[in-house]
C-alpha cells in the first residue's frame, strides 16, 4: 500500500537542506517515490513524500537518506508515516511542478 511521509525539522536550516540535497537529488527519483514536496517557514522545514510501499520508502532512508545525513553533520528528521487512501491531482500539477524543478 502507499504511505505518505511528513518530515518536520526546526533543526534543519534551508541551506543545509540544500546541501543535503546535493549529495541526493530528486532526479532521478528513486525507486517508488512518487513526490518530494518541501518548504521551509520561520526556521522549521516541511517534506511531505509519497511512496509506492513502506519497504521502498524504508530502503531509501537506511541506505541513502541516513549515510548523507550522517556525511552532511545533521540529524535525521523522523517521519511520520500514514497510509495513502487517497490521491487527486488538478490538471494544472504537472506544470506547476514542471516550473519548481
Amino acid at each position: 500500500m502507499a504511505v505518505m511521509a511528513i518530515y518536520r525539522s526546526d533543526r534543519i536550516s534551508p541551506e543545509a537542506y540544500a546541501a543535503f540535497r546535493a549529495r541526493v537529488p530528486l532526479s532521478p527519483a528513486p525507486t517508488g517515490a512518487l513526490i518530494h514536496l518541501y518548504g521551509h517557514r520561520d526556521g522549521e522545514l516541511c517534506v511531505v513524500e509519497a511512496w509506492e510501499d513502506r519497504d521502498q520508502l524504508n530502503r531509501f532512508l537506511a541506505d541513502t537518506v541516513a549515510p548523507a545525513m550522517e556525511a552532511a553533520g545533521l540529524e535525521p528528521a523522523t517521519p511520520e508515516i500514514f497510509e495513502m487512501e487517497t490521491a487527486a491531482f488538478a490538471p494544472p500539477a504537472r506544470r506547476f511542478a514542471s516550473e519548481l524543478a
